[in-house]
């Protein structure tokens, strides 16, 4: 071993990272909110994951968003502009928090809520409908 390996060698420090936990990938489910968030502290998802009521499940991607447009706090549309461009209309009550969520890149995915769930509170949010436009070029 050189000269300068050794001082390197008697001069290491024990990383202070192996010391601190790992984070979690996804935040523990909350059954009463109709979307799902990442962990603050993962990088965002690359799709955005609409699960329907009817079972089917459509990933889109998040670099493809083009606007997202709030009418009111029970009206969401997002635009995807890609090779086919699409339009997202969600349909419900308490809808603010996804918004933000969605801007800012930290929803994993989004559940349709199931007609016969009739436990949820008048403040909590619900998604009552998804619509999906696709829009094609002749």
């Amino acid at each position: 071993m050189g000269e300068a390996a050794r001082a390197f060698e008697d001069h290491r420090q024990p990383s202070f990272l192996e010391s601190l936990p790992k984070p979690k990938a996804v935040e523990p489910v909350d059954d009463r909110s109709p979307w799902v968030r990442i962990h603050p502290t993962s990088p965002p998802p690359m799709m955005l994951d609409l699960q329907l009521k009817s079972g089917r499940i459509l990933s889109q991607p998040y670099s493809s968003i083009d606007f997202v447009d709030m009418r009111d706090a029970g009206y969401l549309q997002i635009g995807f502009m890609g090779l086919m461009p699409t339009l997202i209309t969600i349909e419900g009550r308490n809808l603010r928090e996804l918004r933000g969520l969605l801007v800012a890149g930290r929803i994993r995915s989004i559940v349709q809520s199931d007609d016969r769930d009739c436990d949820r509170g008048d403040d909590e949010p619900v998604i009552d409908k998804i619509s999906i436009e696709k829009f094609v070029g002749s």
